[in-house]
């Protein structure tokens, strides 16, 4: 689903990190219109940006985004790249997260938006 400048949504949701999919997943289930608009043009946030040596400090199963269980570790918690290919996976076509929007400044988007 894509939206022109003439279209009014309900819900804009302004990054697309974990929480901002949750909201998403949730808001899907409404009769709401949203959007993510994320600066980023991968998934991954800011998971893409640390140490590779970065890990979750809880089991997969506690680290969950709604709508799909983060698969379990391969040994103890997930590493960054784990988190990664979650979000990836999770933001995939058949999601129920979307529609989303990648590589978008926040400032531009904001403009965009008061014009419409």
């Amino acid at each position: 689903m894509t939206h022109s400048a003439s279209d009014q949504l309900d819900v804009v949701i302004i990054g697309g990190g974990q929480s901002a999919l949750a909201v998403a997943y949730f808001l899907r289930r409404t009769q709401l219109s949203f959007v993510i608009l994320d600066a980023e043009e991968e998934p991954g946030g800011a998971w893409r940006h640390g140490w590779n040596s970065l890990r979750l400090f809880s089991p997969s199963t506690w680290s969950s985004i709604p709508g799909w269980m983060m698969p379990p570790a391969q040994e103890g918690y997930p590493t960054r790249n784990h988190v990664v290919d979650y979000l990836n996976q999770y933001e995939q076509p058949s999601s129920t997260v979307k529609p989303h929007r990648r590589a978008v400044a926040p400032q531009l988007a904001c403009r965009e938006l008061s014009a419409a």
